[in-house]
């Protein structure tokens, strides 16, 4: 008998641990899908502060618009990426990985337009650095979180 309460107690103990581990991983979670939500409505306070029609060429200009063009785009699909994952009732974690993956290519894009500063301007160079800064935190963070959950998956 007392072998058959240690094992429930053992088992009881476990299963406090591993609620207590999705609580705050869900936690983190949440944090987190707060954190990129903020981050895309920063986006659309920072985007309009890129001029390209500053740029020296009028191929320059072009390109600047068709990758300002690009980086909204990725913008509105994360929107619909963090949407999907707050409206599915059991959210994966390709779910995540998915997230991380539109970040990673708005991050990506942003690198791309951010040319020299004799092609674009001062201006065009602080204001892409901004957007920059908005999303690189973020990116890591969701980063962070996709490997964590892919390392340690939570029971159900």
């Amino acid at each position: 008998m007392r072998l058959r309460s240690l094992m429930l107690l053992a088992c009881a103990f476990a299963l406090a641990v591993l609620t207590q581990a999705q609580t705050q991983s869900q936690q983190e979670i949440d944090s987190l899908l707060k954190g990129a939500s903020l981050s895309l409505d920063r986006y659309q306070q920072l985007a309009p502060d890129v001029r390209c029609d500053e740029a020296i060429e009028q191929s320059l200009r072009d390109s600047c618009k068709e990758e300002m063009q690009m980086l909204s785009e990725r913008v509105q699909e994360a929107r619909e990426k963090l949407a999907r994952y707050r409206q599915s009732p059991a959210p994966a974690v390709v779910d995540l990985f998915d997230i991380y993956e539109i970040f990673h290519r708005i991050m990506e894009g942003i690198e791309v337009a951010q040319l020299p500063v004799e092609f674009y301007g001062e201006h065009n160079q602080r204001a892409l650095a901004r957007i920059y800064n908005n999303f690189v935190k973020v990116t890591a963070w969701v980063g962070g979180v996709v490997r964590d959950e892919i390392q340690n998956p939570k029971c159900p």
